[in-house]
């Protein structure tokens, strides 16, 4: 996930959410250790060859939900790229991952579990704003994709959030409503509308610096 703070992303949210599989179905046994080493090995390579998940990356832009739109994973991620955008890092993947500093090589499954369960620990608002304000420095962040799970409360305050974002960092959000299964909760033509009017926002914002700076 380091290597993401790489302009262009050598990878995107959406090969995390894939690769995540990786650890939470084969963790801590050479299948996921040997998937891994991999993908670092091909990760690194892309970082030196300046190849991108997304080309041209546009956009960096920071996924911000507690889980991911699993029915509707393939068209939103053809959505984002064909917009140039790229989803670089999110809170939710943060959290799949196992903190490197809990994992103690003598009791492996134990700072294995102590790691995953930190993870679904949701931070609070404040931790939140911290984490993505550390966020948006690192990983060059040019707007917040938030989306808003109408059956899975685990995380929230989006819109106190994203205020304090863009009057702090002049990085601008939008929010989504969605659910990870049912429909209902979910409108293409929403999800269509606020993309837009995110990158358009973002694109404004660069022209006006732009003209400051002459």
């Amino acid at each position: 996930m380091e290597l993401s703070k790489t302009i262009p992303a050598p990878w995107s949210f959406f090969d995390m959410c894939v690769t995540s599989g990786a650890l939470q179905n084969f963790g801590g046994t050479p299948v996921a250790l040997n998937y891994l080493e991999q993908l670092l090995a091909e990760l690194k390579e892309r970082v030196a060859q300046g190849i991108g998940s997304v080309e041209p990356e546009k956009y960096r832009l920071l996924y911000d939900a507690a889980f991911m739109m699993w029915r509707w994973f393939g068209p939103l991620a053809r959505k984002l790229t064909q917009a140039g955008a790229c989803l670089v890092t999110s809170r939710y993947i943060n959290f799949l991952w196992p903190y490197p500093e809990d994992i103690d090589p003598g009791n492996p499954l134990y700072s294995f579990a102590k790691g995953f369960l930190r993870g679904m620990n949701w931070p609070t608002a404040e931790e939140g704003e911290r984490l993505i304000a550390e966020f948006i420095e690192d990983y060059s962040i040019d707007g917040i994709f938030a989306l808003n799970a109408r059956t899975c409360r685990g995380v929230g305050a989006f819109q106190d959030i994203l205020k304090e974002m863009d009057r702090g960092f002049d990085v601008p959000g939008v929010i989504i409503d969605a659910d990870q299964i049912d429909p209902k909760f979910f409108s293409e033509a929403q999800l269509d509308i606020r993309l837009q009017a995110l990158l358009e926002t973002i694109d404004a914002r660069r022209i006006n610096k732009a003209a400051g700076m002459r």
